[in-house]
């Protein structure tokens, strides 16, 4: 509900529920990712996190992708972690982002971990590999040149089927479910 008051309805669709209400000079048009959107499909796969870190402008958000044996690649959930600092201070009891990120990959067991790791995440990278222990995290800067390499990629998977959108009613976390997370 607190979500639910920060946005207009309009936004408050497109951006939690999943209903794309774009233009047509969108550059994923609303039609592909309707077409898009299954249900998580039965079987073994291989799960990778990505997570973008953020704090002053934005919300850090942790992603969900699975893998198949078929190769196709289902976005699932998606964490939204806000109002949060990065790190955890005991003596003024706060929670800081390493540790609700340290419960979601642990929650979820990925065979890999890739985190966009500008100057500001490199704390929380820190934080994490002290608590992942062998867990490898993959450190990678997400540049304009990286993102103008991968978004035409998403949008051939979209287009070829590919690539799909797990279609659940909570698709978007809040901060709050990440952290329930923790105590599961």
């Amino acid at each position: 509900e607190e979500l639910r008051k920060r946005y207009t309805s309009e936004q408050f669709a497109q951006e939690f529920e999943c209903q794309f209400i774009g233009a047509g000079q969108d550059y994923h048009p609303a039609e592909l990712l309707r077409e898009a959107r299954i249900e998580r499909p039965s079987g073994s796969s291989r799960v990778i996190l990505g997570i973008d870190i953020a704090s002053v402008v934005d919300n850090t958000a942790v992603v969900v992708l699975r893998q198949y044996a078929s190769g196709m690649m289902v976005f699932g959930e998606t964490y939204e972690v806000q109002g949060l600092p990065y790190k955890t201070n005991m003596v003024n009891k706060t929670l800081g982002q390493e540790r609700v990120i340290h419960a979601l990959i642990e929650h979820h067991n990925p065979a890999m971990v890739i985190m966009d790791c500008t100057t500001e995440a490199s704390e929380v990278l820190a934080l994490l590999r002290q608590l992942c222990g062998q867990r490898v995290i993959h450190a990678h800067v997400f540049t304009q040149e990286f993102k103008a390499t991968w978004v035409p990629r998403l949008k051939l998977g979209l287009q070829d089927g590919s690539v799909k959108l797990e279609h659940a009613k909570d698709f978007v976390y809040s901060s709050h479910a990440a952290k329930r997370v923790m105590s599961d």
